[in-house]
């Protein structure tokens, strides 16, 4: 999937998808980087949460990062996408999950960034 400034891709076409490029998804629609510099990494809490048909989520990067990856997991640890994958530049990024293709249920959407790691839960309902 080619992007200039954003994307956005289906949790189908997101299986589907092995890794994405700077602006690229793999299941979402990301934005670049804000230009504010973050003073730590943080994934913050999807919006909203419990969530019908979209959730954003944002996470900030103190530093850039060459293995950068966003991927929701099924309370049984199925991978179920791979939201954003790769190089990812300084500042505070943004990614919209597409959730209408998910059953409802607890969902849990993990960052790792170099060493960084924090998981987070958020709630389908239909």
């Amino acid at each position: 999937m080619n992007c200039d400034r954003v994307c956005t891709a289906s949790i189908e076409e997101a299986r589907a998808l092995s890794g994405s490029s700077e602006d690229g998804p793999g299941g979402a629609r990301t934005t670049r980087g804000q230009t504010e510099r973050p003073d730590a990494f943080a994934l913050r809490g999807s919006t909203p949460n419990p969530v019908r048909t979209q959730a954003t989520i944002r996470y900030a990067m103190p530093e850039e990062a060459a293995d950068v990856t966003l991927t929701v997991y099924d309370v049984m640890g199925r991978h179920v996408a791979t939201l954003t994958e790769g190089r990812r530049s300084v500042g505070v990024h943004e990614v919209t999950l597409e959730a209408t293709g998910l059953p409802s249920g607890v969902y849990l959407y993990r960052l790792q960034a170099g060493s960084y790691r924090e998981t987070k839960r958020l709630v389908v309902v239909k």
